[in-house]
């Protein structure tokens, strides 16, 4: 059985400004099997551990090689970049705003 892997470049959280964890690649298993709720508790579980795993390398090419050795189906989404114009603190308080 061959196990399926999304790799992606996570983008940047909306809460912060800076860049973060968004130059890394990460693998993420995707989720085999059947959820259980336990009657007891409402709780959720299942048997598939690798759900939690995620897996994060510093380029493309090192997240793809460990997929192929350890012979992984990988699906790649595409990259979501923020466009940035860089400006000068004076624009702030320009008399004629520039968007």
């Amino acid at each position: 059985m061959t196990r399926r892997v999304r790799l992606s470049r996570p983008s940047v959280s909306v809460a912060q400004s800076a860049s973060g964890n968004s130059r890394l690649w990460q693998l993420t298993f995707e989720p085999t099997g059947q959820r259980v709720n336990d009657p007891l508790t409402g709780w959720c579980g299942s048997r598939d551990v690798a759900r939690q795993v995620t897996l994060r390398f510093e380029t493309r090419d090192q997240a793809l090689h460990y997929a192929r050795k350890h012979r992984l189906v990988v699906e790649e989404l595409p990259v979501q970049t923020r466009a940035f114009r860089q400006r000068a603190y004076a624009d702030n308080f320009a008399f004629r705003k520039v968007s």
